[in-house]
């Protein structure tokens, strides 16, 4: 017999609906930004992403598309934002997986955009090459904010980097150089850093970036090139603003294998996409729990398993006296307790802020039974 489905299962599936996946997100995205403490944090970058997930049935949505780690298999190619130096999603869109990174991207840029800009100053917006497109640098332009985005090797751009003679040393092994160009559909030039990296002087390991071969036939570098409006920074700097958004892949890869991102799949598309949205509610609270509890607020961060190892698993009772709730934890150290005193202490704070109140902290002498 087939196996009854869970009643998780059955109250996802009840989200069948573009609309009714439209306001579960509405409303999800206007609670989690009213404990996400902007006002601290004050500045940040707005990183966009996109993520391949493998599918391994026929749920709507799995199709073909761009898969690098499993060629031909059916996937979801979901959209994600991020508060990148604060590790906060603040955005996600599910899509089909024959979509190309850069579908819909405005839509989304505009929408994640909308609610973030009273709330938060952007440092600006950094993306990966899949959003190398006109139409969204242009919206960006005219949102007036700042962008760096990797630039895609088209053969014009790799003759033109080629032939570039004004490199500037930056580091051990890596050259900068800053020119303008034009791609032949677009409507202007824009500012572009090239980045060059002897592969000699590098471990293989950091000689990322892609070779010119049919350029460079001694293959001596790799290079990456990235387009962007600041017109007056230096390209070094523009390079190792770009240079962070590579924690984005961590933040990814901690939803995915903490927050079981891409084990709940249900056949429904719009069942799927809220299963996602949950689950990036349960990461920006942990996010939230690293920042203000633990005060993690700069990578590296811990993970998930770690912090459960540290603190979630403490054995402890809940139990009363004088009035008050206490909650008597198994710790034979006096330094260990007196750490979860005081984060147990920090944890009560923030219940206000849910909605919640609770006495489960009492008074300090009360708390080391």
């Amino acid at each position: 017999m087939p196996k009854a489905p869970s009643t998780i299962s059955r109250i996802f599936a009840k989200i069948s609906s573009w609309s009714r996946v439209e306001k579960l997100a509405e409303t999800l995205w206007s609670y989690i930004f009213s404990w996400i403490p902007f006002d601290k944090i004050g500045s940040d970058w707005l990183d966009l992403d996109s993520s391949v997930i493998t599918r391994y049935g026929k749920q709507q949505g799995a199709l073909r598309g761009y898969n690098p780690q499993k060629k031909g298999r059916p996937s979801h190619h979901p959209l994600l934002a991020f508060m990148s130096e604060s590790r906060f999603v603040v955005n996600l869109w599910n899509r089909s997986g024959n979509c190309k990174s850069a579908n819909n991207v405005v839509s989304f840029f505009e929408e994640t955009y909308g609610r973030l800009k009273d709330k938060i100053i952007f440092k600006g917006v950094r993306a990966d090459s899949g959003f190398y497109v006109e139409r969204f640098l242009e919206t960006l332009e005219s949102s007036e904010l700042r962008y760096i985005i990797p630039a895609v090797f088209y053969r014009n751009l790799q003759n033109v980097v080629w032939e570039l003679t004004d490199w500037s040393f930056v580091d051990h092994g890596y050259e900068v150089a800053s020119f303008d160009f034009k791609l032949d559909n677009w409507s202007k030039k824009r500012r572009y850093i090239a980045v060059r990296r002897e592969i000699k002087k590098l471990d293989t390991s950091k000689a990322v970036g892609k070779q010119l071969s049919l350029l460079d036939l001694e293959e001596r570098y790799t290079y990456s090139c990235f387009v962007t409006n600041d017109n007056t920074a230096a390209p070094e700097q523009v390079w190792r603003d770009y240079r962070p958004r590579a924690s984005d892949e961590n933040i990814i890869k901690e939803y995915k294998e903490d927050f079981a991102f891409v084990g709940f799949c249900q056949n429904n598309f719009y069942a799927t996409e809220a299963g996602m949205l949950i689950r990036a509610l349960t990461l920006n609270l942990m996010s939230l729990f690293k920042r203000e509890i633990l005060g993690q607020q700069k990578a590296p961060v811990e993970r998930l398993k770690t912090i459960r190892f540290k603190y979630f698993i403490t054995p402890a009772s809940l139990g009363s006296g004088q009035r008050y709730a206490i909650l008597r934890l198994s710790v034979t150290s006096q330094k260990l307790r007196s750490k979860m005193i005081s984060l147990l202490n920090r944890v009560s704070s923030y219940l206000p802020v849910f909605g919640f109140n609770c006495n489960a902290v009492g008074p300090p002498k009360q708390q080391t039974g």
